[in-house]
């Protein structure tokens, strides 16, 4: 199936679009007016889930792969 192939591109370009949705959220952060925080925080939010979650799912392979479990 095609679904789960491994496709290193489209790997790479989602963690691209997270850490440019990091930083763009830090940059809002810093220079939104307080009335526009909410949104920020929200974006910022978005984005280090997304980056978090990928970190996790390695630590948590790796840690099952270790037999730790």
């Amino acid at each position: 199936m095609k679904v789960f192939e491994i496709d290193d591109v489209k790997a790479w370009k989602s963690v691209l679009i997270s850490a440019i949705s990091y930083a763009l959220g830090l940059l809002m952060i810093s220079k939104a007016p307080w009335y526009l925080l909410p949104l920020a925080w929200a974006w910022t939010g978005t984005a280090v889930t997304g980056v978090s979650s990928t970190h996790i799912f390695l630590i948590i392979t790796h840690y099952w792969f270790l037999e730790a479990f």
